[in-house]
């Protein structure tokens, strides 16, 4: 499994992240992952480890292209990044992650796939919303401010 703990659990092929994304990696995932890991440890009394998703946190530009993509997704940290998120047993997890998502993270954007959450900044604060794996908006995520 990706550690949310090793920062090479966020680069996707592998060969190391630049340097500003790195920065944009620690802060806008890794910190907030692992407060969502220790909240759902401390809410649910059970240690459920949370993941990167096949190392999906980062991917360049050129590697999205070489994919059949666009090379505009938020993976390639034109902004804040995007991260694919899993833990353990996800199916039967799946409503313990959102909920910790919704309540420590700042994402904006949380996609439901099979077997993991994809989380981004993409929408304004008071625009986030939970995505079904279609991109159809299914649940305002209502935060204070």
């Amino acid at each position: 499994m990706n550690s949310i703990h090793n920062i090479n659990s966020y680069d996707i092929k592998g060969d190391g992240l630049p340097s500003k994304v790195e920065t944009v990696a620690y802060v806008a995932h890794m910190a907030p992952l692992k407060l969502v890991e220790q909240w759902i440890k401390e809410k649910y009394k059970c240690d459920i480890k949370i993941y990167v998703s096949l190392k999906s946190s980062y991917r360049s530009v050129e590697w999205e292209k070489s994919k059949g993509r666009s090379g505009y997704s938020e993976h390639t940290y034109n902004f804040l990044g995007a991260c694919d998120i899993t833990c353990d047993n996800f199916k039967e997890n799946q409503g313990i992650l959102l909920e910790a998502l919704i309540a420590v993270t700042r994402y904006t954007r949380l996609a439901i796939y099979n077997g993991f959450i994809h989380g981004d900044y993409k929408n304004a604060q008071n625009d986030a919303y939970v995505y079904n794996s279609k991109w159809v908006r299914q649940t305002h995520i209502k935060r204070e401010a």
